[in-house]
């Protein structure tokens, strides 16, 4: 009889540990607890990669995230497309990354990240607005595509040369609000008038949700955005990092990124991007958008 006991004991584990071996990333999700509200995440994040791309859009509909504080959950390529990434991040983690990157003990290292195979961005067209040998006194970047984060810099601490998956091909548009085929810019008061619109609609509403048929900036009479100008990913990261910092209880929250594909691109470019925002504590869902992937 102790011999079928031990023998039953030792299936369980074969078993159990195969179960690990064919899918490692299979864990339970985060239960929200002290640790998580009260605590720094990590520095620098340990990414884990779902068994595939299904998995990880079920986290990215649901309620929770299979990661701790400071980690970083991201899909596998799949046929050479990248999918999205999410980050599980509170005020104190934010804070803690914020100072290491203005004393430099951690920087941006932009070399990094151009040098940076992407699928889809070789061979598109990086219009140049001057002429070779010439600058732009204002330093601005005239591409029209830019290889662009799918969380931003201080979730991720990585320009991508360190975490396969998190910079994609993304216009200017989409990226930054850059429309250089017009010649157009925003700068810093255009911003300061974006976030302002954003925190209005949040404040009357409690949460964020455009999609990208409404998430045009130029219908807004106080900003200077021309005609065809939509509201841009640094746009809602920056309004999702200002609300993650500013929650006096420190709560956990994700940040979730889906990139999106049509049925008819069988390029390596998405069309567009679906971005959330969710407090892991109280399982309110407070930016909802999506942003076309256009010039």
């Amino acid at each position: 009889m102790q011999y079928i006991i031990i023998g039953i004991i030792i299936l369980w584990i074969i078993v159990h540990y195969r179960r690990k071996l064919k899918n490692p990333t299979s864990v339970e999700p985060d239960v929200v607890s002290p640790t998580d509200e009260l605590n720094t995440g990590n520095v620098y994040p340990t990414v884990l990669t779902t068994h595939d791309i299904n998995e990880y859009y079920d986290y990215f509909v649901g309620n929770q995230i299979p990661v701790s504080m400071g980690n970083i959950l991201i899909p596998p390529t799949t046929y050479g497309r990248y999918y999205g990434a999410m980050a599980a991040i509170n005020a104190s983690t934010i804070e803690t990354r914020n100072r290491m990157i203005k004393a430099k003990e951690n920087y941006r290292n932009h070399e990094a990240r151009e040098s940076l195979e992407v699928p889809g961005f070789k061979g598109l067209n990086t219009k140049e607005m001057y002429e070779k040998g010439q600058r732009d006194p204002l330093h601005r970047n005239h591409s029209l595509y830019h290889k662009t984060h799918l969380l931003p810099y201080r979730f991720s601490m990585s320009e991508g040369d360190t975490i396969e998956g998190l910079v994609f091909a993304g216009t200017a548009h989409l990226n930054h609000g850059d429309r250089p085929d017009i010649d157009f810019f925003p700068d810093e008061k255009e911003k300061e008038q974006r976030n302002k619109i954003l925190r209005s609609k949040l404040d009357i509403d409690g949460r964020i949700s455009m999609s990208y048929e409404d998430v045009s900036v130029s219908d807004y009479n106080y900003c200077n955005s021309p005609e065809g100008s939509n509201f841009s990913l640094d746009d809602f990261e920056n309004l999702a990092s200002d609300i993650i910092s500013e929650n006096k209880n420190n709560d956990p929250y994700a940040y979730y990124t889906w990139l999106d594909y049509d049925a008819e691109n069988d390029t390596a470019i998405p069309d567009r991007i679906y971005l959330r925002l969710k407090n892991l504590k109280t399982h309110k869902l407070i930016i909802d958008v999506s942003i076309n992937n256009v010039l």
